[in-house]
Protein backbone atom coordinates (compact mmCIF):
# COMPACT_ATOMS: atom_id res chain seq x y z
CA UNK A 1 0.00 0.00 0.00
CA UNK A 2 0.99 3.20 -0.91
CA UNK A 3 -0.26 6.70 -0.21
CA UNK A 4 -1.77 8.99 -2.65
CA UNK A 5 1.49 11.53 -2.96
CA UNK A 6 3.95 8.13 -3.50
CA UNK A 7 1.26 6.50 -5.82
CA UNK A 8 1.21 9.59 -7.84
CA UNK A 9 4.78 9.84 -8.12
CA UNK A 10 4.91 6.48 -9.51
CA UNK A 11 2.24 7.05 -12.05
CA UNK A 12 3.95 10.33 -13.09
CA UNK A 13 6.99 8.54 -13.30
CA UNK A 14 4.98 6.08 -15.89
CA UNK A 15 3.00 8.87 -18.17
CA UNK A 16 6.46 10.13 -18.90
CA UNK A 17 8.14 7.25 -19.83
CA UNK A 18 10.33 6.66 -17.27
CA UNK A 19 11.47 3.23 -15.95
CA UNK A 20 10.47 3.02 -12.15
CA UNK A 21 13.39 0.15 -10.37
CA UNK A 22 12.68 -1.45 -7.22
CA UNK A 23 15.64 0.75 -5.62
CA UNK A 24 13.42 3.85 -7.04
CA UNK A 25 10.83 3.06 -5.34
CA UNK A 26 12.22 1.95 -1.98
CA UNK A 27 14.14 5.62 -2.30
CA UNK A 28 10.56 7.51 -2.73
CA UNK A 29 9.80 5.21 0.35
CA UNK A 30 12.13 6.05 1.89
CA UNK A 31 12.54 10.16 1.49
CA UNK A 32 8.93 10.23 2.09
CA UNK A 33 9.15 8.38 5.13
CA UNK A 34 11.64 10.98 6.18
CA UNK A 35 9.73 14.15 5.53
CA UNK A 36 7.28 12.79 7.43
CA UNK A 37 9.30 12.58 10.09
CA UNK A 38 10.38 15.80 9.91
CA UNK A 39 7.02 17.16 9.91
CA UNK A 40 6.73 17.01 13.67
CA UNK A 41 8.41 18.75 15.95
CA UNK A 42 12.35 18.69 16.07
CA UNK A 43 12.58 17.32 18.97
CA UNK A 44 10.30 14.90 20.78
CA UNK A 45 9.14 15.18 24.28
CA UNK A 46 10.88 12.33 26.48
CA UNK A 47 7.89 10.43 27.91
CA UNK A 48 9.71 8.06 30.32
CA UNK A 49 6.41 5.77 30.40
CA UNK A 50 5.99 5.86 26.52
CA UNK A 51 7.76 2.16 26.09
CA UNK A 52 7.50 0.66 29.90
CA UNK A 53 9.90 -2.40 30.10
CA UNK A 54 10.45 -4.48 33.06
CA UNK A 55 14.12 -4.06 34.66
CA UNK A 56 15.48 -7.29 36.13
CA UNK A 57 15.75 -6.83 40.02
CA UNK A 58 18.67 -9.02 40.40
CA UNK A 59 20.62 -8.81 37.33
CA UNK A 60 23.70 -11.35 36.42
CA UNK A 61 27.33 -9.90 37.69
CA UNK A 62 30.22 -11.08 35.31
CA UNK A 63 34.08 -9.97 36.15
CA UNK A 64 32.29 -7.82 38.79
CA UNK A 65 31.85 -5.09 36.49
CA UNK A 66 30.21 -6.41 33.64
CA UNK A 67 26.23 -6.39 34.78
CA UNK A 68 23.91 -8.41 32.34
CA UNK A 69 20.23 -6.39 32.34
CA UNK A 70 17.10 -7.97 30.77
CA UNK A 71 14.12 -5.40 29.63
CA UNK A 72 10.74 -6.39 28.30
CA UNK A 73 10.16 -3.65 25.82
CA UNK A 74 6.74 -3.18 24.45
CA UNK A 75 7.54 -1.41 21.72
CA UNK A 76 10.15 -3.54 20.49
CA UNK A 77 7.76 -6.48 21.68
CA UNK A 78 10.70 -8.65 22.98
CA UNK A 79 13.44 -9.29 25.51
CA UNK A 80 16.27 -6.87 25.29
CA UNK A 81 19.56 -7.72 26.81
CA UNK A 82 22.05 -5.29 27.74
CA UNK A 83 25.25 -5.01 29.31
CA UNK A 84 26.29 -2.83 31.44
CA UNK A 85 30.13 -2.18 32.10
CA UNK A 86 31.81 -0.23 35.41
CA UNK A 87 34.79 1.98 35.30
CA UNK A 88 37.71 0.36 37.83
CA UNK A 89 37.09 3.09 40.38
CA UNK A 90 32.78 2.54 40.10
CA UNK A 91 32.55 0.76 43.53
CA UNK A 92 35.25 2.73 45.66
CA UNK A 93 33.32 6.27 45.69
CA UNK A 94 30.08 6.96 45.98
CA UNK A 95 29.93 10.08 44.38
CA UNK A 96 31.90 10.22 41.10
CA UNK A 97 29.19 10.25 38.19
CA UNK A 98 30.61 9.02 34.57
CA UNK A 99 29.61 10.00 31.26
CA UNK A 100 28.19 7.27 29.16
CA UNK A 101 28.91 5.54 25.67
CA UNK A 102 26.27 3.64 24.31
CA UNK A 103 27.18 0.82 22.07
CA UNK A 104 25.27 -1.69 20.05
CA UNK A 105 25.88 -5.27 19.42
CA UNK A 106 26.94 -5.78 22.64
CA UNK A 107 27.56 -9.57 22.81
CA UNK A 108 30.16 -8.98 20.80
CA UNK A 109 32.39 -6.19 22.58
CA UNK A 110 33.60 -7.49 25.52
CA UNK A 111 36.32 -10.01 26.77
CA UNK A 112 34.18 -12.04 28.90
CA UNK A 113 31.42 -12.78 26.05
CA UNK A 114 34.50 -14.18 23.77
CA UNK A 115 33.26 -17.81 23.98
CA UNK A 116 30.07 -16.97 22.42
CA UNK A 117 28.57 -16.57 18.65
CA UNK A 118 28.97 -13.33 16.72
CA UNK A 119 26.40 -11.93 16.00
CA UNK A 120 28.01 -10.45 12.44
CA UNK A 121 28.16 -13.17 9.45
CA UNK A 122 31.59 -12.64 9.40
CA UNK A 123 34.60 -15.69 9.34
CA UNK A 124 36.25 -13.27 12.63
CA UNK A 125 36.27 -14.94 15.86
CA UNK A 126 37.63 -11.86 18.03
CA UNK A 127 35.66 -9.04 19.89
CA UNK A 128 36.30 -5.76 20.82
CA UNK A 129 37.53 -6.81 24.62
CA UNK A 130 36.58 -3.09 25.62
CA UNK A 131 36.50 -3.42 29.22
CA UNK A 132 40.17 -4.19 28.67
CA UNK A 133 40.77 -1.58 26.66
CA UNK A 134 38.35 1.31 28.98
CA UNK A 135 40.56 -0.50 31.80
CA UNK A 136 44.01 0.51 29.97
CA UNK A 137 42.75 3.72 29.53
CA UNK A 138 41.75 4.51 33.06
CA UNK A 139 45.08 3.33 34.65
CA UNK A 140 47.18 5.47 31.88
CA UNK A 141 45.40 8.63 31.94
CA UNK A 142 44.53 9.50 35.25
CA UNK A 143 41.71 7.72 36.29
CA UNK A 144 39.60 8.60 32.86
CA UNK A 145 36.57 6.64 32.57
CA UNK A 146 33.24 5.82 31.08
CA UNK A 147 30.58 3.60 31.79
CA UNK A 148 29.33 1.69 28.81
CA UNK A 149 25.86 0.67 27.94
CA UNK A 150 26.10 -2.38 25.42
CA UNK A 151 22.98 -3.22 23.92
CA UNK A 152 22.19 -6.35 22.43
CA UNK A 153 20.59 -7.22 18.78
CA UNK A 154 18.30 -9.94 17.12
CA UNK A 155 18.72 -9.06 13.98
CA UNK A 156 20.73 -6.40 13.44
CA UNK A 157 20.06 -5.59 9.39
CA UNK A 158 16.51 -5.00 11.08
CA UNK A 159 17.50 -3.78 14.22
CA UNK A 160 19.46 -0.58 12.53
CA UNK A 161 17.76 0.15 9.71
CA UNK A 162 15.41 3.56 10.26
CA UNK A 163 14.03 2.64 6.85
CA UNK A 164 13.26 -0.12 4.76
CA UNK A 165 15.56 -0.76 2.24
CA UNK A 166 15.05 -4.45 1.06
CA UNK A 167 11.56 -6.26 1.12
CA UNK A 168 12.81 -8.65 2.91
CA UNK A 169 13.70 -7.22 6.06
CA UNK A 170 11.44 -5.17 8.59
CA UNK A 171 12.63 -1.86 9.70
CA UNK A 172 13.07 -1.79 13.42
CA UNK A 173 15.63 1.12 13.44
CA UNK A 174 13.08 3.93 14.48
CA UNK A 175 11.26 1.77 17.46
CA UNK A 176 15.02 0.40 18.33
CA UNK A 177 16.33 4.36 18.76
CA UNK A 178 13.31 5.60 20.73
CA UNK A 179 13.61 2.59 23.05
CA UNK A 180 16.95 3.27 24.25
CA UNK A 181 16.05 7.51 24.44
CA UNK A 182 12.73 6.64 26.14
CA UNK A 183 13.36 3.36 28.14
CA UNK A 184 16.56 2.21 28.34
CA UNK A 185 18.63 5.89 29.22
CA UNK A 186 16.01 7.03 31.66
CA UNK A 187 16.88 3.61 33.54
CA UNK A 188 20.81 3.92 33.20
CA UNK A 189 20.68 7.07 34.71
CA UNK A 190 18.34 6.05 37.37
CA UNK A 191 19.90 3.23 38.52
CA UNK A 192 24.28 4.16 37.98
CA UNK A 193 26.04 7.43 38.71
CA UNK A 194 26.06 9.04 35.24
CA UNK A 195 26.24 12.28 33.99
CA UNK A 196 22.58 12.38 32.09
CA UNK A 197 23.39 15.69 30.10
CA UNK A 198 23.96 15.52 26.38
CA UNK A 199 27.35 16.55 26.67
CA UNK A 200 28.23 13.10 28.71
CA UNK A 201 26.45 11.18 26.42
CA UNK A 202 27.54 9.78 23.03
CA UNK A 203 26.83 6.46 20.92
CA UNK A 204 28.92 4.46 18.86
CA UNK A 205 28.78 1.27 16.15
CA UNK A 206 30.06 -0.63 13.13
CA UNK A 207 28.63 -1.42 10.33
CA UNK A 208 25.11 -0.89 10.57
CA UNK A 209 25.66 -0.15 14.26
CA UNK A 210 26.82 2.94 13.04
CA UNK A 211 24.01 4.08 10.53
CA UNK A 212 22.07 3.50 13.23
CA UNK A 213 23.96 5.84 15.38
CA UNK A 214 24.20 8.76 13.08
CA UNK A 215 19.99 8.72 12.71
CA UNK A 216 20.26 8.87 16.42
CA UNK A 217 22.16 11.59 16.65
CA UNK A 218 20.23 13.45 14.32
CA UNK A 219 17.25 12.56 15.37
CA UNK A 220 17.93 13.42 19.08
CA UNK A 221 20.53 15.96 19.11
CA UNK A 222 19.23 17.24 22.33
CA UNK A 223 20.36 14.13 23.82
CA UNK A 224 23.66 12.71 22.11
CA UNK A 225 26.38 15.05 21.69
CA UNK A 226 28.48 12.36 19.94
CA UNK A 227 28.45 9.82 17.30
CA UNK A 228 31.22 7.57 16.35
CA UNK A 229 31.30 4.91 13.28
CA UNK A 230 33.03 2.78 12.19
CA UNK A 231 32.94 1.33 9.05
CA UNK A 232 29.10 2.38 8.50
CA UNK A 233 27.00 1.01 5.74
CA UNK A 234 26.19 4.24 3.80
CA UNK A 235 26.01 2.90 -0.01
CA UNK A 236 23.34 4.93 -1.30
CA UNK A 237 21.17 1.94 -3.14
CA UNK A 238 20.95 0.65 1.01
CA UNK A 239 20.42 3.98 3.06
CA UNK A 240 22.78 6.30 2.23
CA UNK A 241 20.89 8.08 0.02
CA UNK A 242 17.27 8.21 2.39
CA UNK A 243 19.76 9.11 5.11
CA UNK A 244 21.41 11.99 3.10
CA UNK A 245 18.17 13.20 2.91
CA UNK A 246 16.80 13.08 6.21
CA UNK A 247 20.27 14.97 7.59
CA UNK A 248 19.33 17.91 4.76
CA UNK A 249 15.90 18.09 6.52
CA UNK A 250 17.18 18.05 9.84
CA UNK A 251 20.16 19.90 9.82
CA UNK A 252 22.38 20.97 12.86
CA UNK A 253 20.63 22.21 15.83
CA UNK A 254 22.79 21.45 18.51
CA UNK A 255 27.09 21.38 18.64
CA UNK A 256 27.94 17.59 18.14
CA UNK A 257 31.37 15.69 17.32
CA UNK A 258 30.62 13.17 14.64
CA UNK A 259 33.17 10.99 14.42
CA UNK A 260 33.73 8.34 10.68
CA UNK A 261 35.85 5.62 9.63
CA UNK A 262 36.94 3.31 6.92
CA UNK A 263 39.14 1.00 6.16
CA UNK A 264 41.09 1.44 3.36
CA UNK A 265 40.68 -2.20 2.12
CA UNK A 266 36.80 -2.04 2.50
CA UNK A 267 36.08 -1.05 -1.23
CA UNK A 268 36.06 2.34 -3.08
CA UNK A 269 32.19 1.92 -2.73
CA UNK A 270 31.86 1.70 1.24
CA UNK A 271 34.56 4.71 1.18
CA UNK A 272 33.00 7.16 -1.56
CA UNK A 273 29.85 6.78 0.35
CA UNK A 274 30.88 7.49 3.81
CA UNK A 275 32.97 10.53 2.36
CA UNK A 276 29.45 11.55 0.78
CA UNK A 277 27.88 11.55 4.01
CA UNK A 278 30.64 13.54 5.37
CA UNK A 279 29.37 16.06 2.91
CA UNK A 280 25.90 16.17 3.47
CA UNK A 281 26.68 16.95 6.97
CA UNK A 282 28.95 19.84 6.24
CA UNK A 283 26.39 20.99 3.62
CA UNK A 284 23.04 20.79 6.17
CA UNK A 285 25.00 23.18 8.84
CA UNK A 286 28.07 21.53 10.76
CA UNK A 287 31.22 22.75 10.72
CA UNK A 288 34.71 20.80 9.82
CA UNK A 289 35.85 20.85 13.19
CA UNK A 290 32.34 18.30 14.42
CA UNK A 291 33.05 16.25 11.91
CA UNK A 292 35.92 13.61 11.09
CA UNK A 293 36.86 11.16 8.82
CA UNK A 294 39.56 8.97 8.83
CA UNK A 295 40.72 6.81 6.42
CA UNK A 296 42.63 3.43 8.04
CA UNK A 297 45.56 2.29 5.94
CA UNK A 298 44.93 -1.73 5.80
CA UNK A 299 41.98 -1.59 8.27
CA UNK A 300 38.59 -4.02 7.14
CA UNK A 301 35.12 -4.95 8.16
CA UNK A 302 35.91 -7.13 11.05
CA UNK A 303 35.73 -7.12 14.89
CA UNK A 304 39.68 -7.30 15.18
CA UNK A 305 40.46 -4.06 13.35
CA UNK A 306 37.43 -2.43 14.80
CA UNK A 307 38.58 -3.07 18.33
CA UNK A 308 42.47 -1.75 17.21
CA UNK A 309 40.09 1.62 15.80
CA UNK A 310 37.84 1.87 19.00
CA UNK A 311 40.70 3.74 21.14
CA UNK A 312 40.88 6.66 18.51
CA UNK A 313 37.25 6.88 18.04
CA UNK A 314 36.43 7.00 21.31
CA UNK A 315 39.52 9.63 22.06
CA UNK A 316 38.62 12.16 19.35
CA UNK A 317 34.65 12.09 20.73
CA UNK A 318 35.46 12.87 23.91
CA UNK A 319 38.91 15.20 23.21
Amino acid sequence: MCTISICWKIIRISLIGGLLTVGSLLLIQGQASAQAEHSTPKEEPLVVGRDVGTWMDNPRVVNGRIITLNLFSPLLDRQVVVYVYLPLDYNESSYRRYPVLYLHDGIDLFSGNRGRPLKYQIDDPMGWDIDITLDQIFKKNAGKAFLVVAIDSINRVENFSPWEWNPSHFAEGRQYMDFIVHTLKPHIDKTFRTFPDRENTAMMGSSFGGVISLYGGIKYPRIFSKIGMLSPVLIDAILGDVLKNYIMIRGSIEDMRIYMDMGSIEGNEMIESTQKVKHALLASGFSEHEVEFVLVPGGSHRHSSWKQRFPQALEWLFQ
